[in-house]
């Protein structure tokens, strides 16, 4: 039975003689095939696959050992009768702009934690930074922070 776009009828595949030949490769799943040399051992191999995933899961969000540890509050700040705790912690080698905004409202001490994307080399930097944007929550919501 003849298609419409075919002339001849199909031909055979024909063996090939370059070095592509199916039959000169290794099998799937085969150390070989993912660049596994002769004289690399199983030792090296594994430290090499494990090195290599978790650097792609720093890639993707995963994080170091060393990092997302908050810095302890300090005193903090007293600004238009709230208190403002800088919190900054390491995150990617850097400081993350984090705080704390507090007052006691009724006998109870209320608290709002606030993180922001900035990040700073220095811890000092990162908690004049965080007393700052602490401030400026305080002008811009008031008590409103605490609903």
């Amino acid at each position: 039975m003849k298609h419409a776009g075919w002339s001849k009828s199909p031909q055979p595949l024909r063996e090939s003689s370059s070095s592509h030949n199916r039959a000169e490769h290794a099998p799937i799943g085969d150390r070989r095939q993912c660049g596994y040399r002769a004289g690399l051992d199983q030792s090296d191999w594994d430290f090499a696959v494990a090195s290599f995933l978790k650097s792609l899961s720093s890639l993707f969000g995963g994080k170091r050992e060393s990092d997302g540890e908050p810095a302890p509050k300090g005193d903090g700040e007293e600004y238009n009768g709230f208190t403002v705790r800088p919190a900054p912690y390491k995150e990617g080698g850097q400081y993350q702009t984090c705080g704390y905004v507090e007052k006691e409202i009724g006998g109870e001490l209320k608290s709002h934690k606030f993180i922001r994307a900035d990040r700073f080399a220095s811890l000092d930097d990162a908690v004049q930074f965080s007393l700052t944007k602490g401030k400026q929550l305080i002008d811009e919501q008031g008590e409103g922070l605490f609903r």
